[in-house]
């Protein structure tokens, strides 16, 4: 009997050890990259959320060129999601959202995992893919790069002038500005601009010659650069159609997705970035961060580029305007240049900011309707007269028995709507339809390129994992 007892009493013990292991056992988290991105995209986070908490992080690659379903497909695959049924969350950044959203769709079912998670996702579609498609995109890179290369191209001495000008003049007011204490503003750069071209006017010599020379060099970095955007261009149409049909609003596909009624738990992390996205967002592409957890792209770095080359441009206005005094036989070219470095100075400052927001879809043209009342009483008449702006329609809401009725108009019309985005797509493309309120996190100061490696993503995570639902991820003990 004893024997027994011991028999019983060790079976216990294994018993207890298997369900030891088995409730320790790590969650398995799939991380999904974007469109044209790769493994290496999540890797900082899949590395320091695998340390912090009991998962198995995976990032699998998979192609993004021939539309959401391929790409869906083709995860699936090489992930043998058919028969692993053990994910608990799929983490997945922009395009990769809707490739998670299709696996749970159609490809997989609601077995793929037990909770999914976007960021970013442009879960109404990216308006950027439908401007690449119409041509739109092409229109505008076109328009940019003639504006921008109007005034190198016709004027290489005014280039000279306002870059050299430019790094000395920087240099020269900062050491005055940290010897003095006080800041430099732009009516002594004017006087130095004025005094260096009349200094410089009677003096120069003859740069006919170098001038020459310095057209053609600029003509061909012009014409490299030309046909560098639009090859890029042209490749990225051909190359990703099914992608960007699949992405544009109110596709086929998204209508799908949209439709279907979902199985399990869905979470969407928006991403709104502060003044100057589009630069911040082209900043963080540019200057990406080394593998060091939670800092941040120097995305400041691309609005200090930017604040230069306007200067230049400026230095180059100002220099062209000021030196037509001097040469007054000449007087109507110099304008001449002075007006295509405005224009490229205009350019950086505003209109290619306006422009890109059109592009990505954060500033749009929207149909508006508004109401008001009024009180109209038996013998008077409504206010009915159209404007080119507003259209009037107006029902009786209330008639009193003093033959007087409390009339609502209605007032249709459209206005210019500016949405915040995070660099690449608007916080309405990236709001999910049908999941509870408290399943949005909102993050401020992300832009699209930044979800990888932020503060602001890693605090929404770690509220997101601290749940005690699905999404909950333990953590390792210390």
């Amino acid at each position: 009997m004893k024997y027994i007892g011991k028999i019983l009493f060790t079976l216990l013990i294994v018993a207890c050890g298997f369900t030891i292991q088995a409730q320790e056992k790590d969650a398995e988290v799939y991380w999904l990259h974007g469109w044209r991105g790769g493994s290496g995209s999540w890797k900082t986070y899949a590395k320091v959320i695998e340390d912090q908490r009991k998962v198995n992080s995976t990032r699998p690659s998979y192609g993004t060129s021939n539309g959401v379903r391929a790409s869906a497909i083709e995860f699936a695959e090489s992930a043998g999601l058919v028969y692993n049924d053990s994910i608990r969350i799929m983490i997945a950044h922009s395009m990769g959202g809707l490739v998670a959203r299709e696996l749970e769709r159609d490809v997989v079912g609601s077995e793929v995992a037990e909770a999914i998670l976007t960021v970013a996702t442009p879960n109404k579609g990216a308006p950027i893919a439908s401007n690449v498609l119409n041509g739109r995109l092409d229109k505008s890179l076109k328009v940019g790069v003639d504006i921008l290369f109007k005034g190198p191209r016709s004027d290489s001495r005014g280039l000279s002038f306002a870059a050299g000008y430019q790094y000395l003049f920087s240099d020269l007011k900062e050491t005055i500005e940290s010897v003095t204490g006080k800041s430099i503003d732009d009516k002594w750069k004017w006087a130095a601009i004025v005094a260096l071209t009349y200094g410089g006017a009677g003096l120069s010599p003859n740069f006919g010659i170098l001038e020459g020379i310095l057209n053609v060099v600029i003509g061909s970095v012009v014409e490299s650069v030309e046909s560098s955007l639009f090859s890029s261009a042209d490749h990225i149409l051909s190359e990703e159609r099914q992608s960007l049909t699949d992405l544009s609003p109110n596709s086929q596909f998204l209508d799908s997705v949209n439709t279907h009624t979902r199985q399990i738990p869905m979470a969407a992390v928006i991403c709104e970035e502060s003044e100057g996205a589009v630069w911040r967002f082209v900043g963080s592409y540019l200057f990406k961060p080394n593998d060091q957890p939670f800092e941040q792209a120097d995305d400041t770095k691309i609005l200090k580029a930017r604040n230069s080359a306007r200067d230049i441009y400026r230095t180059a206005k100002i220099y062209n305007k000021v030196r037509r005094w001097f040469r007054w036989w000449r007087y109507g070219s110099y304008t001449r240049k002075a007006r295509k470095w405005y224009a490229g100075e205009k350019y950086l400052s505003k209109q290619f900011e306006a422009e890109y927001y059109k592009l990505i879809g954060a500033t749009r043209n929207q149909s508006t309707e508004t109401f008001t009342t009024r009180l109209v009483c038996s013998g008077d008449a409504t206010n009915n007269n159209s404007s080119s702006e507003f259209d009037f329609t107006s029902q009786p809401s209330f008639t009193g028995t003093d033959g007087c009725s409390v009339v609502k108009i209605v007032l249709h019309g459209k206005g210019r709507v500016f949405e915040k985005s995070d660099g690449f797509i608007p916080l309405s493309s990236q709001e999910m339809d049908g999941i509870p309120y408290g399943n949005r996190y909102l993050v401020k100061g992300v832009n699209h390129q930044e979800v990888a490696n932020h503060p602001g993503i890693t605090e929404a995570f770690n509220e997101i994992f601290n749940r005690s639902d699905a999404f909950r991820l333990e953590k390792r003990s210390q």
